[in-house]
């Protein structure tokens, strides 16, 4: 990614990428973690499902007063991966806004990456970014309030039911497996 936000002159590609995208295209991980009737419990159910996803990628939840949610990326040494680290985090934020329907603010934020600019991405997060941190994580309220009844619908008025979905997630890792 850092090198396509070089070609594009985009030192913020990460996020461009994060912000314009389907939170539906996240698949499997989309629709466990929309299935949660509290924020804690969809961070807990993507911490189990999205090594599934991306084997690289090892988000953490840690229990706390807060939810805090950790992202460490494997196989890529920390200091070339600012643009990917900044995607992820905008992405859980974008899911957080739209399981919870409302604008969801993260307490903290902090990245191991510096960065001299930070505003367009507290503009993003809507809340300060901590860069040159020991660590990536972010942290939460963890009330979501929303029951099954209420994510069932919202389902059915995509014409999708969960088993279907779960289905076409399995279909896919075995594709991908056998290959």
């Amino acid at each position: 990614m850092e090198r396509a936000g070089r070609v594009v002159e985009d030192d913020w590609f990460g996020l461009t990428l994060a912000n314009d995208f389907d939170l539906r295209e996240l698949g499997l991980l989309y629709y466990v973690a929309a299935s949660s009737e509290r924020l804690g419990d969809a961070l807990k159910r993507l911490d189990r499902y999205e090594r599934i996803a991306n084997e690289a990628l090892d988000l953490r939840i840690v229990k706390g007063p807060g939810g805090l949610v950790g992202l460490c990326y494997k196989g890529v040494p920390r200091h070339l991966d600012r643009h990917l680290m900044e995607s992820f985090a905008v992405a859980i934020v974008r899911l957080c806004r739209q399981l919870a329907g409302r604008k969801v603010v993260p307490l903290s934020e902090s990245f191991v990456h510096r960065r001299a600019d930070d505003r367009k991405i507290q503009q993003l997060l809507s809340c300060e970014a901590n860069f040159d941190a020991p660590i990536d994580e972010m942290r939460f309220e963890v009330k979501l309030n929303l029951s099954e009844r209420t994510f069932a619908r919202r389902l059915a008025a995509e014409g999708l039911s969960f088993g279907e979905i779960l289905d076409h997630m399995r279909c896919d890792l075995a594709i991908r497996y056998l290959k």
